[in-house]
């Protein structure tokens, strides 16, 4: 499995639930529909983002949805479904690369039903092979778009969209 460290910059308050806010990680636009739903899945995300870059596992999986929950990257060939799954797709991405996997946000969009960020996935590979994509050692830094489902102000899944063709050149 792939060792990695994020190439992230600190950002004050990043593991901080109670101030912690999605505007001060993204470097453009923010916009919340003006709907009780999507402030709910704003706060949802804000909440998962501070647990998983804090490697919390149960902070993690308490804001995924128990029913249909997914976890979706076809670039690195990661295809998890159901909230055990997610949990030991969290334990592993915790071991290999852990804190934000981007360094900032581009623009972020968040609806009653998702949640759309843009950003650069860009991390350093300082171990083995992950899912036969060369990256032993490499550095990964590549475009992504990630489309968040929400339900009932949890978070059911997750796809991470990026070239695998720029990353096995990388």
């Amino acid at each position: 499995m792939m060792k990695a460290e994020a190439s992230v910059k600190y950002h004050p308050g990043m593991y901080d639930p109670e101030t912690f806010r999605v505007e001060q990680y993204t470097t453009g636009t923010v916009f919340v529909a003006d709907t009780d739903a999507s402030r709910a899945n704003k706060r949802v995300f804000e909440r998962h983002l501070v647990a998983e870059w804090a490697s919390d596992i149960e902070g993690t999986m308490a804001t995924v949805h128990p029913e249909g929950a997914y976890q979706t990257i076809p670039a690195m060939g990661v295809d998890v479904r159901g909230k055990a799954g997610i949990r030991e797709f969290y334990l592993g991405r915790f071991a290999s690369w852990p804190g934000p996997a981007l360094p900032s946000f581009n623009r972020v969009t968040v609806t009653d039903i998702c949640i759309y960020v843009e950003g650069t996935f860009d991390i350093h590979s300082t171990g083995d092979d992950f899912k036969g994509l060369n990256l032993g050692g490499k550095s990964v830094s590549v475009p992504c778009m990630i489309v968040l489902e929400c339900r009932d102000a949890l978070l059911v899944g997750e796809i991470v969209y990026m070239d695998s063709g720029a990353i096995k050149v990388s």
